[in-house]
């Protein structure tokens, strides 16, 4: 399983609702709404997007400076 902590979980969904297109938007809603198990499933489902949004990219670089 994807490890991330609570708040680097958080963030992602963040950053990815608030700079993704509309399928990244509900790929967002998703893992909000999702358990355990299937946020797994999310994670290996759509890798590009937990890189493009998670811990690590500029996107989630900036939300996380405007949360702190």
């Amino acid at each position: 399983m994807t490890e991330l902590s609570n708040r680097q979980f958080y963030l992602m969904v963040r950053t990815m609702d608030m700079y993704g297109g509309s399928f990244a938007q509900c790929i967002a809603r998703a893992f909000a709404a999702a358990d355990l198990r299937n946020r797994e499933k999310l994670f290996i489902a759509f890798p590009e997007l937990v890189d493009r949004y998670g811990p690590g990219s500029a996107f989630y670089d900036v939300v996380q400076k405007e949360t702190k």
